[in-house]
């Protein structure tokens, strides 16, 4: 999916192909739903929603460290 999205342009500038990895899988692995959904308590629907919006947030972010 990282590699698609830089194919696309879609990745903010100065993002690498493996961080870009490494935070997409941060932010849609299994952990952060079960994390979300099972620990806390969230809806499905909330957690796709607040997860959809902090992957698009970090990928997007010209900040790159």
């Amino acid at each position: 999916m990282a590699r698609r999205l830089e194919d696309l342009d879609a990745l903010g500038q100065g993002m690498l192909v493996d961080r870009a990895a490494d935070i997409l899988w941060f932010f849609l692995g299994h952990h952060s739903w079960r994390l979300y959904v099972t620990d806390s308590g969230w809806s499905w629907n909330d957690t796709e929603k607040w997860l959809a919006e902090q992957v698009s947030a970090a990928l997007l972010s010209d900040r790159v460290d």
